[in-house]
């Protein structure tokens, strides 16, 4: 059987990621990279919540080992968020070496300039150029 190393997952990046986690996924599987689209949906933004789950409601800890924040920094999160507060906190919540260039191309919805979104952020230039490519160079192994 293939080993599964990446993955990218799409919308509703919330339901699947729960679904994950409280299944005990992450836990059996921990070399299980995953990249999640959309700046990881509404779960960086609702983690707190999912702790408060685990924490009241006993038949979720069943299969997870902790609680679901700590598992923020296993997955890796598209930078298509379309809002420097946004990004901003993503990166506060994950760190900015689990962050990846997003564009959502060739979508309507799509950001024709992502880096500017980084700029209008405040990111530094390494951090900037981290997120742009050298995050993903390093995740799949590219130099």
């Amino acid at each position: 059987m293939r080993k599964l190393k990446h993955c990218a997952l799409s919308l509703p990046n919330t339901a699947t990621v729960g679904a994950l986690l409280f299944s005990g996924v992450l836990d059996r599987f921990p070399d299980l990279q995953l990249i999640l689209s959309h700046g990881g949906g509404f779960f960086p933004y609702h983690a707190g919540r999912f702790d408060i789950v685990y924490t009241n409601l006993a038949q979720t800890r069943e299969h997870l080992a902790q609680p679901p924040s700590t598992y923020l920094r296993r997955f890796y999160y598209d930078t298509i968020v379309h809002h420097p507060t946004a990004l901003q906190f993503l990166c506060t919540m994950v760190g900015n070496d689990r962050l990846l260039l997003g564009t959502d191309y060739p979508f309507p919805v799509a950001d024709p300039d992502p880096l500017r979104l980084y700029a209008q952020a405040g990111f530094a230039e390494a951090e900037i150029a981290a997120m742009a490519g050298a995050n993903a160079c390093a995740l799949f192994r590219m130099g």
